[in-house]
């Protein structure tokens, strides 16, 4: 399904907005897409990252995996495990 096209800001628990914000890997700069989503479903949130192929992935933003929040820059940093932004059972060195 497609994002919402309104303006609504999604905010993270902690009261950033990060909506529309692009995620990118801490180390390499990969670009894994953008926030379509915040859920708020316990103590965390779980945000819904969008790639440029269509595919969503959920992402949890917990201090091992989140490195950086910057709202105002629109990018979010990560640090996933293997395997979190691809539906290959985990290969990410898949071609």
């Amino acid at each position: 399904p497609a994002a919402p096209q309104d303006s609504t800001p999604l905010y993270s628990s902690a009261g950033s907005v990060v909506n529309k914000s692009q995620v990118k890997d801490a180390d390499t700069g990969v670009e894994y897409g953008v926030i379509t989503a915040v859920e708020h479903p316990a103590a965390i949130d779980v945000y819904t990252v969008e790639n440029s192929g269509g595919e969503t992935f959920l992402f949890p933003a917990v201090p091992e995996f989140l490195d950086t929040l910057s709202p105002e820059q629109g990018v979010v940093t990560v640090r996933p495990i293997p395997g979190m932004f691809t539906n290959d059972g985990g290969n990410d060195d898949a071609d």
